[in-house]
């Protein structure tokens, strides 16, 4: 790999492992790690976090291209989160 490439790599890891490091993260990725989960099943998964919050996380994770939200139109509507090939990458450090 050319050492552009290399460093490109290194900057992209370092940055979500510095999202990750922040407090709920990893338990978020960790309650991810066997597949997509609905709001409700993290909610459960990582009790004491705040809707607010874990909201916020979600966002935060989603925009790091780490978790993907999949909307399935039904009524009413679900909604789930599962971990993209990064976020999977990341799971397994």
């Amino acid at each position: 790999m050319a050492p552009h490439h290399d460093q490109t790599i290194c900057q992209h890891f370092q940055e979500a492992a510095e999202l990750i490091a922040q407090k709920w993260m990893p338990l978020i990725v960790h309650a991810l790690r066997p597949g997509p989960q609905r709001y409700s099943e993290l909610k459960h998964a990582v009790p004491k976090i705040s809707d607010a919050l874990l909201s916020e996380r979600l966002k935060a994770l989603e925009a790091a291209s780490i978790v993907e939200r999949c909307v399935e139109p039904s009524t009413p509507v679900k909604v789930s989160y599962g971990l993209t090939p990064r976020g999977r990458e990341l799971a397994d450090v």
